[in-house]
Parts: C-alpha cells; structure tokens; sequence
C-alpha cells in the first residue's frame, strides 16, 4: 500500500483540531497517529499507523501497515459481544492507552480501562459497517493493538480483528512496541492514539 508522508498526516491532524506533539525535552514524546482507509469494503491491511516524534529539533517517523475495522465474520456473529462489534471512530484519545498485556498472551499497548473512547456499534449483522454519527457510543471496549500471529506478513482478513487496531506483520508489531517501551521510559505509562480518515 501506500502510505501518507508525515506531512500529510500532520495536514489530516491539525485540520481535526488535534494536539501534535513537537515537544522534544524528552525522549520519544511519540505521536501515535492511525489513518483509517477511505474504501470502508476493503477486506485486506490497508490502513496507516504513524509513529512521529521530534529529537533534537528533528523529526522521525515510522509507518506500519495495519487495519483499524473488524474482521467481517465477526461483524455476522455476537460471540464476543452480544452487542455486535464495536469500530473505534476517529478522534483523538488523549492518554486513553497504556502497556498492557493482550489477550493474557503477550506485551501490547492496551485501552485503559479508566479512559473512554468512542467507537461504532455495529449490531445488524448486515457484513457491512456502520459508520454513521448515530451509532457511537463511549466507553470501555477493550481496544487494543496487537499482530494477526501469522508466520508472515498478512494480507488478507482472518479471524483476528474485533475491533482493535491490527498490524498485518508480526515484525512491524514489535518494532512498533519497542517505541512505546523506550518512550514509557521517558513518561508515564499513558499514551494518546489519533485516528483520522484518510
């Protein structure tokens, strides 16, 4: 796929009104930016997730391949949740994640469970999403972000994603993660996610 410059994503940030992160007197004073695809039917990884932080009056930046929707399947059953499933909508969380532990299997960044987001609730089980402004709700959902556990980059929906922010290569994912670890050395364990549309 690809990918927005860090140009264009800050364009898409700023012009939300969301805060960037340009302080840089500590280390890895991340921006942590999800740009959501524009072809809500796409059954493949492609989504944006930009990592972006200033050092020494510089900016760096890394992009990973990701899904921000749910898997279809779980979008035509209610195992997880009787509700239906739930699509994090754009915004920007503010200090709404933190390290945690995924699924009781391994280190990811995890939502919170003080701090609400708002996502989608899709319940007609209709295989199609429901991104309208009349089905949000806020609150805690379990939003996650983890990798399909796949032996290699994923290019296709599995059964993983039920709502969480998904990278499609498990690699990606753990250079994504050893960010977060480094910048939690610097602040606390709370970080902010922005979600914009493409």
């Amino acid at each position: 796929m690809r990918f927005l410059t860090r140009a264009q994503v800050f364009s898409r940030l700023t012009n939300n009104g969301h805060t960037l992160f340009d302080d840089d007197s500590r280390n890895y004073n991340l921006n942590i930016i999800g740009i959501r695809s524009k072809n809500s039917k796409v059954v493949n990884f492609g989504c944006q997730l930009m990592v972006a932080w200033k050092h020494n009056g510089q900016w760096h930046d890394r992009s990973f391949t990701i899904t921000t929707f749910p898997v279809r399947y779980r979008l035509m059953q209610k195992i997880l949740n009787p509700c239906g499933s739930f699509i994090l909508a754009p915004g920007q969380f503010l200090e709404a994640f933190e390290v945690g532990v995924h699924n009781y299997d391994y280190e990811s960044l995890c939502q919170s469970k003080d701090v609400c987001v708002k996502v989608y609730k899709d319940s007609d089980l209709d295989c199609k999403f429901d991104l309208c402004e009349e089905n949000t709700i806020t609150g805690y959902f379990g939003i996650n972000f983890h990798y399909t556990q796949d032996e290699e980059t994923t290019t296709r929906f599995g059964l993983y994603s039920a709502g969480h922010q998904v990278f499609a290569n498990d690699d990606e994912f753990y250079e994504f993660m050893s960010l977060i670890l480094k910048a939690r050395k610097s602040f606390p364990n709370r970080f902010t996610y922005t979600l914009v549309e493409e």
